[in-house]
């Protein structure tokens, strides 16, 4: 789960945590769990995002400002985070 959750922030992919949830077929909550802990293993940073009330296509972020979430989060993978998945692809 957290390589599929790891693939999609490096994918560019991601806009929410709900449409994370809905592609990896889990629960919000577990989404913003998984992302704390690869956080916290040092495989992902976040910053705050200053984003704009649509979705921009210039960043792999959470862009939430306007659909009911909080504030946006820009997840971007680390060095270690990159080699674990490139690993993971061989």
């Amino acid at each position: 789960m957290l390589i599929n959750l790891l693939t999609e922030i490096a994918g560019q992919q991601a806009n929410s945590f709900s449409s994370l949830a809905k592609k990896l077929d889990l629960d919000r909550e577990m989404i913003k769990q998984m992302l704390n802990d690869l956080q916290r293993l040092g495989y992902l940073t976040a910053d705050n995002a200053a984003c704009v009330n649509e979705q921009c296509k210039g960043c792999g972020g959470c862009c939430s400002k306007g659909n009911g979430e909080a504030e946006a989060t820009l997840w971007t993978l680390t060095a270690k985070g990159r080699v674990l998945l490139e690993s993971t692809n061989r």
